[in-house]
């Protein structure tokens, strides 16, 4: 496969066709994604309804990714790149491809074979919704998932955003038309991950609605390498960056601000307990209730990392195992619900 190197992408993409209104592209950005990209791959080729287009845009890698898209992926444009992070690997897929919406997908998450269907039926019914997003299994490398439901936007999707990242960023198919207005994805965070999207979000749910599909329509990968998992400290920095910009920008009422910053500073902390490191924990979930005396679940986690670590390490599964019986029951209702 022919493959092009790309400093930064000067190309203006073409309408997408008139008697085709729902085109879906596929944009994978990849670094040093050896481990995973085939499997990444595989499900987007098992799709029941095939994407019209796939790009897989190589961010520098420095080991065998770019390699494993050319051998495995016919179909997939190959686009490589001196490495520029995540902002700039997702908006050079925006601006090469001609569909009408993008999906997005993490080189080291994977999709189940009726995603796309679903989201083309959806994006169908749907018309004026600049943003689809679904629920998700995280999975574990030791083969254990649950299930994680990001629930509705709400009455006010803004507030409801900046308070809490309910958009897992694999799950997101975005109308190219909204990339545009809102001018594409920012980058200067020292920690991209999931926050360079959230960011994003928060931008474009002002510019159009989004509609949430009850339905766990992403695996995605929590590993000892995740992102997501590492550098916490420039994580919970950027997080507080992209509260304090909105809420200026937007001129948010003090209250929401306060609950936004609160939250942070309780998913930080679970983050580090669950790290194994219980006094900075401790630390994280008194700042969220400095901000939000009504943090509930900061009070519950600050008491549970005064405990030893194996009563805490007991304790966090005892935890996850009351929120799959929570998402089991919420299923039951909604299932019950649908019939009547």
């Amino acid at each position: 496969m022919r493959h092009k190197t790309v400093e930064r992408s000067m190309t203006q993409p073409k309408p997408f066709p008139p008697d085709n209104p729902i085109t879906i592209a596929v944009v994978i950005p990849a670094y040093n994604a050896e481990a995973y990209i085939a499997q990444c791959l595989e499900s987007v080729r098992a799709q029941t309804r095939a994407p019209d287009e796939i790009i897989v845009i190589d961010d520098g890698s420095t080991d065998r990714t770019g390699e494993l898209v050319e051998k495995l992926a016919d179909r997939a444009k190959l686009i490589r790149k001196r490495n520029g992070g995540l902002a700039a690997a997702r908006n050079e897929g925006f601006s090469l491809t001609r569909c009408r919406y993008v999906a997005f997908l993490d080189a080291d998450d994977y999709w189940p074979p009726q995603k796309l269907e679903m989201y083309h039926d959806y994006a169908l019914k749907h018309p004026d919704v600049g943003l689809f997003y679904s629920d998700c299994f995280c999975v574990r490398s030791e083969g254990a998932y649950r299930e994680v439901r990001a629930g509705s936007p709400g009455k006010n999707p803004f507030f409801h955003l900046l308070k809490n990242n309910f958009v897992a960023s694999s799950t997101a198919m975005v109308e190219r038309d909204v990339w545009e207005r809102v001018g594409g994805l920012r980058g200067g965070f020292s920690h991209p991950a999931g926050v360079v999207d959230w960011d994003f979000f928060l931008n474009a749910v002002q510019v159009k609605p989004f509609h949430h599909i009850p339905e766990p329509l992403l695996f995605y990968r929590v590993h000892d390498k995740s992102a997501m998992q590492t550098r916490l400290e420039a994580m919970w920095k950027d997080s507080v960056r992209v509260v304090l910009w909105h809420s200026r920008k937007e001129n948010v009422p003090l209250k929401v601000k306060k609950e936004a910053l609160s939250s942070i500073f309780y998913q930080s902390g679970l983050r580090l307990l669950t790290a194994g490191a219980p006094l900075q924990a401790r630390q994280h979930f008194c700042q969220s209730l400095r901000f939000s005396f009504r943090s509930f679940s900061s009070i519950g986690l600050f008491f549970v990392s005064l405990a030893g670590p194996r009563a805490i390490s007991f304790l966090l599964a005892l935890r996850r195992h009351v929120f799959r019986l929570f998402i089991l029951v919420l299923k039951s209702q909604d299932r019950s619900a649908r019939g009547g």
